[in-house]
């Protein structure tokens, strides 16, 4: 079993859009050595309807050993922010993956104004009633 760290330099999980993510990945116990390695962001949804995943970034280690310890660095794009909804929710990791996916380590971040999500839900309170439609009719006299 492969053993692996995502360490984000200063331990920061929060950016702001257009950020550049720095850390060091290390991976161990790969028993069939390792071919590939790479480090990428993603994004993906959960929640009402299909899930989405999308890689906004990625970065690929030349000749990895199986026992390795890579710096590496990614700029997070200007979108989409995190985001939570009532109905669906948009999350971003830095994801470290061996051999096409045959191992995997996420380590979540936020990314948004300020270094925050966004709440969509948070505070919406009660709505006001919808208003019957306006019907015209003949003048009474």
């Amino acid at each position: 079993m492969v053993q692996m760290r995502i360490e984000l330099t200063g331990g920061r999980a929060a950016f702001e859009p257009g950020d550049v993510i720095t850390g060091t990945v290390r991976w161990e116990g790969a028993a069939h050595g390792v071919r590939e390695a790479e480090i990428q962001l993603v994004w993906s949804t959960s929640g009402h309807g299909d899930p989405e995943t999308a890689v906004a970034a990625s970065m690929g280690f030349v000749n990895p050993l199986a026992e390795d310890q890579r710096p590496f660095q990614l700029r997070l794009p200007r979108t989409p922010w995190s985001f939570s909804g009532r109905l669906i929710t948009l999350a971003w990791a830095v994801r470290l993956m061996i051999n096409r996916g045959a191992a995997m380590e996420h380590c979540p971040i936020t990314v948004g104004p300020g270094g925050a999500g966004v709440v969509l839900h948070q505070g919406d309170g009660p709505r006001p009633a919808a208003r019957s439609p306006v019907r015209a009719g003949p003048a009474t006299p």
